[in-house]
């Protein structure tokens, strides 16, 4: 697992950049509704700037807390929709979601399974979080549910 801390406060914070917890920068502009010349403009404002942002660096990449942009939404009266483009369908917040790798994991299955199941029309749809496809875990267990039912019935 990659982890970066941040300063904000005066207080260290841990975050996991290649889990839920961070989008790189090209994603956080994107999220925003800035351009990413905008976004690389504000990392160089004082931290009191209400432009501020607090980021990680791994490397040469860059990475947001998700947290963060979310304050960073509020404090211009705007709410940071994950959703996808075409439906316009928003995260709650608090949700829990899978990765395909996870889903995998939970069914026991390969990648040729999940693939298969996509095209179930009664298959959630995943959203995209950053460079990768997610589910929710209610959906999902719904999924399931009537997969079970399904099977009871036949």
């Amino acid at each position: 697992m990659n982890t970066a801390s941040f300063q904000k406060n005066h207080t260290t914070h841990t975050v996991n950049i290649s889990g839920d917890d961070c989008v790189p920068a090209c994603e956080a502009a994107r999220l925003l509704g800035l351009k990413p010349d905008t976004l690389t403009r504000y990392r160089y404002e004082p931290p009191e700037s209400p432009h501020f942002i607090p980021y990680v660096k791994a490397g040469h990449r860059v990475f947001y807390p998700i947290s963060e942009l979310r304050e960073f939404m509020e404090r211009r009266g705007q709410s940071l929709d994950f959703g996808r483009q075409d439906t316009g369908d928003a995260v709650p917040a608090g949700a829990e979601w899978l990765t395909a790798h996870q889903l995998q994991t939970r069914w026991q299955a390969g990648a040729q399974l999940l693939y298969e199941m996509r095209s179930d029309p009664r298959f959630p749809n995943p959203i995209r979080l950053g460079r990768q496809n997610r589910w929710s875990v209610a959906d999902i267990e719904a999924f399931e549910q009537q997969l079970k039912s399904d099977g009871a019935a036949a």
